[in-house]
């Protein structure tokens, strides 16, 4: 447990330290400026004033999903929620998404979580429960790739 609790304070670490990084900008960018980001995503961002995604989500796990199930995993409903004003356009053709949006807007209003060789890109946000117990999983899969 304590190994499991270091990970994720680590995890937390990065976010905070993205978050100082984003508050940080002296100035807001004009409206339709563009930025260049890594790259690394197949897809344009546009942050939009308004939010493009905002509630409750039910989601449905997809083939290409890559963290190992748990044992005793059966398919199930996801409940999650979002809260996004970024939107995804110019996805690449044949992107490939961990989840199928039963509810909410997700990335396209269809799916969620673009996969990316290891990476799980989405809007969900998902509470680690006997239900979707993610964070194991999540683990496994990293522990998988060390």
């Amino acid at each position: 447990m304590l190994r499991i609790a270091r990970e994720l304070e680590r995890i937390g670490d990065y976010a905070a330290t993205i978050s100082r990084q984003a508050v940080s900008l002296e100035t807001t960018p004009p409206k339709g400026a563009a930025r260049d980001m890594v790259g690394f995503i197949p897809a344009d961002v546009v942050v939009e004033e308004r939010p493009q995604g905002r509630g409750y989500m039910r989601l449905e796990e997809t083939a290409v999903h890559p963290w190992p199930a748990t044992q005793d995993a059966e398919p199930a409903v996801i409940p999650a929620h979002e809260f996004h004003h970024a939107r995804l356009v110019n996805i690449e053709p044949g992107a490939a998404f961990a989840y199928k949006v039963l509810r909410g807007a997700g990335i396209d209003g269809q799916h969620d979580a673009l996969v990316v060789n290891n990476l799980v890109a989405g809007f969900a946000h998902h509470r680690n429960t006997t239900r979707n117990p993610w964070v194991g999983r999540f683990l496994s899969h990293v522990r998988g790739r060390a």
